[in-house]
Order: C-alpha cells, then structure tokens, then sequence
C-alpha cells in the first residue's frame, strides 16, 4: 500500500470538507445580514427611480424587478426610451439611438448569461445544476482561469483563497459555450462587489462586469446597491420600493 499517497488523499479530502464548511457558515452569515437579522419577508418586488450616467449625458430611468420572474429597465432621453427586458423566455434590449438592439429566445446565450438579473439576491438564487468553485489561484480571468477547486452545490460555494484575504472570488461554470460567472465577495463588509460574467463571440472572449457600490438599507431593512452598473452606464438610485405590487402594464414587454 502507498502510505504516502493514502496520506495525501486523506488530508485533501479533510481540507475540501473543512472548505465546504467555511462556505456554509459564510452563506448562513450572508442570509442572515439580508433576511434573518431584520426577520425580514423575502423580497417579491423591486421599483427603483435612477439617475443613470451615459456618454450623452445623465437621464432618469426607472427599473422594475419581479422576483425570480421578470426585470425592465426604462431609461427616458430627448430622441426616445432605451429599454432592457428580461423574463424566464426572452431577452430584449432596445436602445434610443439604434446602436444597440437584441432579441433573444430562452435557448440563446444571452438569455442564458443574462437571466441571474431576475433575482435582487443573483448568489443566493443560482440554480443547483451548476456548481459553485472556489478560485484557488488564477494567472488571467480575461484569458481563462487556471485554479484548484472545491467543488459544492450552488447553495454552497466553498471558500476561496487570494491576495486580498477581505475578498473571496467564486466561479460558476455554466453549460454553455464555457461561459461563466464569477462573483467578488466581501467578508469583511459581507456584501457582494461585483460580478464578471465571461462569455464567448465569434470565438472572441468578452466579458459583463456589474459593480456594486455603496451598499446602503432601506427604511424596511433590505440591502441594496446605491450605486451599480447597468447597460446604459453608471446609475445611481434615487428612490427604491419593496414589495409593492406593480400598476398594471409597468412590467410590459410590448416594445
């Protein structure tokens, strides 16, 4: 028997348990900020006023948010309405200035890329048949990422090791064209800061990057992003509502 290999094994695998651990516990502390300190009822609907920052200026845009079930984000300009869209089936976006216009079914790679935005909550709402790694060390994400990796389920996501031990990076291989996310998280402030969602064009790689800022409660006690970034640029949140329900055909997609 090779003693030392068995050794080695034993010791990966006590340090893949104990990863997992410290995963779960960090998942338990992250609900527990969100939802369980407040004793707060989960988040149904969202309605956000912004001011969002474009290379054209500033314009107020609204976003509306059905949890798990739908997104619309409406920015109003002088030449028209820019509008994103998103359900379980399509995926639209229709800007003001016809630079920028998509329509996809819930079989095509943006809509797979894009439907975590239908959760106010995107890393405590992925769905299990993806796992969730930790990056043990990586050389270039814009390249590819060489790692080792805990493997655990979606509601699990191991613990990860940097250079900045505030922050721990996990990653979502998703089956598509060897897209993925990658989450930033906090430890010290137990916010997520960003998510980078790398994906493939033409064989090109590319990537979506939302960063998270000033991370602020509501009168009700939910978190949420003051400042983040959206496809039209940097908004800014002027005014925010929970778990009202929406007038009827705020939520439209007829456009």
């Amino acid at each position: 028997m090779n003693y030392p290999k068995l050794i080695l094994t034993l010791l990966s695998l006590t340090w893949l348990y104990a990863q997992a651990q410290d995963a779960q516990q960090m998942i338990s502390k992250y609900r527990f900020k969100l939802y369980e300190e407040k004793k707060l009822k989960p988040v149904f609907t969202v309605k956000m006023e912004l001011e969002i920052n474009t290379p054209d200026g500033k314009f107020p845009a609204t976003l509306w948010l059905m949890e798990n079930m739908a997104y619309k984000l409406e920015m109003k300009e002088p030449k028209g309405n820019s509008i994103e869209y998103l359900d379980a089936s399509v995926y639209k976006l229709v800007s003001a200035n016809g630079k920028q216009k998509e329509f996809a079914q819930a079989s095509s790679e943006v809509h797979f890329r894009k439907k975590i935005w239908i959760n106010l909550y995107p890393f405590l709402n992925l769905k299990e048949e993806f796992s969730i790694q930790e990056i043990q060390s990586e050389h270039d994400l814009g390249g590819g990422v060489v790692m080792s990796a805990a493997v655990a389920t979606s509601m699990d996501p191991p613990a990860a090791i940097e250079q900045n031990p505030a922050e721990k990076k996990y990653i979502q291989m998703l089956g598509f064209n060897d897209m993925k996310h990658i989450f930033y998280f906090n430890m010290l402030s137990m916010n997520l800061s960003k998510i980078v969602t790398i994906y493939y064009s033409n064989g090109e790689e590319k990537k979506d990057e939302v960063v998270f800022k000033k991370i602020v409660r509501s009168p009700e006690g939910y978190y949420y992003a003051s400042e983040f970034t959206s496809v039209f640029g940097e908004a800014s949140v002027k005014s925010i509502q929970f778990n009202r329900p929406f007038k009827p055909g705020e939520l439209d997609a007829n456009f």
